[in-house]
């Protein structure tokens, strides 16, 4: 019973049920910077690209990242791959305040589960959970 109920509230009707949004810049905190992440996967040569782009607090694009990695078996599994590689581009530039922002629902709501998730990609994301403890302040959004 309570298993169905979860998966009829994470159904795509239900999610689409609340009303639609713009989504535009928004300030936040001086020093929290954000962080976009996404991927593009290409079937046709077997692969996919990771894009991140970091944000100041005045919405200035500061730095990016595009990276080619193997296609991945599922969407998710490239979204928690390109969380965890933004994660780590944040650490390389000795970022110590983030918000993650990423498109992709069911990864956002896995990493801000303090339980494990029963994924297949549940190793990468508590990979990326791990290395989200290592900053000040860090915070997963989701971004239509």
């Amino acid at each position: 019973m309570l298993v169905q109920e979860f998966l009829d509230l994470c159904s795509p009707a239900s999610l689409l049920r609340g009303s639609s949004a713009q989504v535009c810049w928004s300030q936040h905190l001086e020093g929290v910077f954000k962080v976009n992440f996404d991927v593009a996967l290409f079937e046709n040569i077997g692969g996919a690209c990771i894009g991140v782009a970091i944000r100041d607090s005045k919405g200035e694009i500061i730095v990016a990242l595009s990276q080619r990695i193997p296609l991945p078996f599922s969407v998710e599994m490239a979204e928690a791959m390109a969380v965890r590689r933004a994660l780590l581009f944040a650490q390389e530039l000795s970022l110590s305040k983030v918000m993650m922002e990423g498109d992709c629902l069911r990864v956002v709501l896995a990493l801000n589960f303090s339980v494990s998730c029963n994924t297949l990609y549940v190793n990468v994301v508590e990979e990326a959970r791990r290395q989200a403890c290592q900053f000040q302040f860090c915070r997963f959004i989701h971004v239509r």
